[in-house]
């Protein structure tokens, strides 16, 4: 019972990552319809742009998540009107986008490695951070209990943002309907902005945490982005809570399968799962034929 006690919490502790990352994707391709797979490098920019600020400016971990976080924001901004609209300007398909956006990620997954040589990145803080306690029997690391926390309150913004606020729905009417958002006056370009920005600091989060826990690491969020791709197309397109639920699903199924299917075979099969889904039911849990 303890064991299946700790697996679940590390699970709650995985999920919580993929949800992020989901929730952050979900709001600019459900908004834009970018397939932006730099988002990948914008969890690993985060997790760097922390290590420069604790480690190399000496700033304290609050202020440091802080300004990471806005940094990370105004990255994901820039990217869209830099990279994405010289693009979409001269009339560059959403196909040419991905590959424009699948370069981007090479080239900071590169500069990286060529910057901070191909090792992780360590913090003088972190043997602080692993400090293990004890909740209800199942050991669990400081950071571990700080990526749970944080999430859930990004979580909760997040939804009061979309649903509570005029920004938040107009999000939501451009992207049901953007034609239709332009001729009342919602300017796509700044909507689009916002959403970059909220993505991106979203996805920051998950890569504070592994930067802490393990070292900042150029490559981890390629595999960890397209997992949580995977779970906003099991939860449907536009709905962040479509994409919640597959999340944890993701999350819990990587952790508590353990007992049952060898570690090897768990990403095939939740691949696998995924293709029954979308044969079954291509527009996801909560999503909307068109």
């Amino acid at each position: 019972m303890e064991i299946l006690w700790q697996l679940f919490i590390q699970g709650v502790v995985l999920s919580m990552v993929y949800l992020l990352i989901a929730s952050g994707f979900s709001v600019i391709y459900g908004t834009t319809g970018h397939f932006h797979i730099s988002h990948a490098g914008v969890f690993t920019l985060a997790g760097y742009v922390l290590y420069l600020l604790m480690e190399s400016m000496g700033l304290p971990i609050w202020i440091s998540l802080i300004l990471a976080i806005v940094i990370s924001a105004i990255l994901g901004a820039l990217i869209y009107l830099t990279l994405y609209r010289a693009v979409l300007s001269r009339n560059g398909t959403h196909l040419v986008l991905f590959i424009a956006s699948l370069g981007l990620l090479t080239v900071i997954d590169n500069g990286i490695v060529a910057i901070f040589s191909p090792d992780p990145q360590t913090f003088t803080t972190s043997v602080e951070f692993n400090k293990v306690l004890m909740i209800l029997g199942a050991p669990v690391t400081v950071i571990q209990l700080g990526m749970i926390i944080i999430g859930i309150v990004a979580l909760l913004l997040l939804y009061v943002f979309m649903n509570r606020t005029k920004a938040g729905r107009m999000i939501k009417a451009a992207s049901v309907n953007p034609d239709l958002s332009q001729i009342v006056g919602i300017s796509l370009k700044k909507i689009h902005v916002i959403c970059y920005a909220i993505g991106s600091a979203l996805v920051a989060i998950p890569g504070f945490y592994f930067a802490l826990d393990t070292g900042a690491n150029s490559g981890k969020g390629v595999e960890l982005v397209i997992l949580a791709v995977m779970a906003v197309i099991m939860g449907g397109i536009r709905s962040l809570v479509g994409a919640w639920i597959a999340s944890l699903f993701i999350g819990m199924f990587y952790n508590m399968s353990i007992l049952w299917i060898p570690p090897h075979w768990q990403t095939s099969i939740i691949f696998f799962l995924f293709l029954i889904m979308i044969m079954v039911r291509p527009t996801g849990l909560f999503g909307q034929r068109a």
